[in-house]
């Protein structure tokens, strides 16, 4: 399964696939999915779709949009047109970001109103409406090993680590740069953080835990905004897209750039109103492709 972002589409659907090149700077691009009609066709929603998230395990996904609510979708639903399972709503502004905790259980919205929602899964009861950020949340992420545990980023320069628990901010850090994507690393101790002027930096949870205040690192990857940035399975390469078209690979150990793939046969996506940037990419599970 792949993580996607849709921003500004009111529909969603998959483009290609990118398979990793053998030459640097090269992006090998073929058409593994059928070329048939697509299974299912939804309108998401109105104003515009900006970001999806998958459910693992479980059958669900996730979409949140420009018209303040989430909806919860079923993957395994067949037909041309059908409509969501259950919507999620509380929210008094377009709604950034979604995501499921590692446990599946639980539903984060980041929103343009300042707040961070988190629903239950099964039953899309509100269990916490949380506050903090001095300005609109711009993306969530959830550990992969505790579910308790997520991080947020707003247009306030901060990084928030929240217990979703309780319902409350554990720890604030500023952040000196705009932040325009977030993720978590697979082990749960690096926080990377995609900004405005196209650096990516890296945030170490325990420090950050402790009261620390700067990233680990930072480097410039890109002329562009980051609109993502995610980590590959191995926790030793990040992989972070750009508006430019472009993915660049950056080993976390050497602090280097391995290798940057432009596609210029194809768009890879289109810019959209909450400045998420033109390409979205994750790396497949086994590491041998990119979507985007």
């Amino acid at each position: 399964a792949f993580d996607a972002e849709a921003a500004g589409f009111e529909t969603v659907t998959l483009k290609d696939l990118m398979r990793l090149p053998s030459d640097a700077g090269r992006a090998d691009t073929e058409r593994t999915l059928p070329s048939a009609p697509y299974r299912t066709h939804a309108i998401a929603h109105k104003g515009g779709c900006c970001a999806i998230a998958v459910q693992n395990p479980g059958h669900l996904a996730a979409s949140c949009g420009m018209d303040r609510d989430v909806a919860l979708w079923d993957v395994n639903a067949v037909g041309r047109s059908v409509g969501p399972v259950m919507s999620l709503g509380g929210m008094m502004g377009a709604v950034n970001d979604v995501a499921f905790t590692c446990d599946a259980a639980q539903v984060l919205g980041a929103g343009a109103d300042k707040s961070l929602h988190v629903w239950d899964a099964t039953t899309g009861s509100a269990r916490h409406t949380m506050t903090g950020h001095a300005g609109p949340v711009v993306c969530v992420a959830p550990s992969p090993l505790d579910a308790r545990l997520a991080v947020s980023a707003g247009e306030d320069r901060c990084l928030k680590l929240w217990d979703l628990g309780r319902g409350y901010a554990a720890r604030s850090v500023p952040c000196a740069k705009m932040p325009n994507a977030l993720a978590m690393s697979r082990d749960g101790n690096t926080i990377v953080t995609g900004h405005l002027d196209g650096s990516v930096c890296l945030w170490d949870v325990r420090q950050a835990r402790g009261g620390a205040t700067g990233p680990l690192a930072e480097a410039r990857l890109f002329t562009q905004i980051v609109s993502y940035v995610g980590v590959t399975p191995s926790d030793s390469v990040l992989l972070a897209a750009s508006k430019d078209n472009s993915v660049a690979l950056w080993d976390f150990r050497t602090l280097t750039t391995t290798r940057t793939l432009r596609a210029h046969a194809f768009t890879l996506g289109t810019i959209g109103s909450m400045g998420k940037g033109r390409c979205v990419a994750d790396m497949s599970p086994d590491g041998r492709f990119v979507a985007a």
